[in-house]
């Protein structure tokens, strides 16, 4: 009922478009697959039917063909942004991260604040032991979504990560720092910390005192005094 609903729209482009969104409604992916080669054929510069296709194609474990569809777009729309993020996120997904951040930046480059984006930016730089580069996209993360570097904080604690943890609680205290969610995420860091050092977990040391380098900085700031005295309190500092 809905293809048929579809056709009856009196624009060609229109129905081939309206087809493509009722197919992945439905999960017909070799269905959704077909309608957009056909609107791309006519319209080779229609940026939804793109990543539908480029969706369509992953569903179908055609990963190689959606690569090459949105690098044949990079070159005829290299002005989008879209090409560039779909195939981060197709990278991200099959665990490529080096190709996962240079293609996440060069979305970056086009479209400055894309939040999921910046996430794949940050989740490769991570992932590559690149945590200094990561905490700068955590800080303009955690100024736009603080909760989701607080999660990331609790994933990377889960993980044994102490660096990556670290980092990102340096974001959260640059960026978020009087909020008192922050702070009791920071007290709660620093405290899985002090664990992880006592457990001898390596790097646990170094990350502590990555840590509590910008808690020291904040204790001679007259505005900001308050901060380090709350999180430093919970453990006789």
């Amino acid at each position: 009922m809905l293809q048929r609903a579809a056709l009856a729209l009196p624009d060609p482009i229109t129905a081939r478009v309206a087809l493509v969104e009722c197919h992945i409604a439905l999960r017909d992916w070799e269905g959704a697959q077909r309608d957009a080669e056909t609107v791309l054929a006519r319209d080779p510069k229609h940026r939804r039917v793109l990543r539908q296709s480029a969706y369509a194609l992953r569903q179908l474990g055609r990963d190689e063909e959606a690569l090459v569809l949105l690098r044949h777009y990079t070159g005829i729309a290299s002005g989008w942004s879209e090409p560039w993020s779909e195939m981060a996120r197709l990278h991200a997904l099959r665990g490529q991260w080096p190709q996962a951040v240079s293609t996440a930046q060069e979305a970056l480059r086009r479209e400055e604040i894309d939040l999921d984006m910046i996430g794949i930016l940050i989740d490769g730089l991570m992932a590559s032991d690149r945590e200094p580069e990561a905490e700068e996209h955590l800080r303009t993360l955690a100024r736009s979504d603080p909760h989701k570097v607080q999660r990331d904080v609790r994933m990377y604690l889960r993980m044994d990560r102490p660096l990556a943890a670290a980092h990102a609680g340096r974001a959260l205290i640059a960026a978020r720092g009087q909020s008192p969610e922050v702070v009791e995420t920071i007290v709660q860091l620093r405290s899985a910390l002090m664990s992880m050092r006592e457990r001898l977990l390596p790097q646990a040391a170094t990350a502590l005192a990555l840590l509590d380098a910008p808690v020291e900085a904040i204790r001679v700031q007259p505005q900001r005094r308050g901060l380090a005295s709350r999180i430093m309190a919970n453990f006789g500092g």
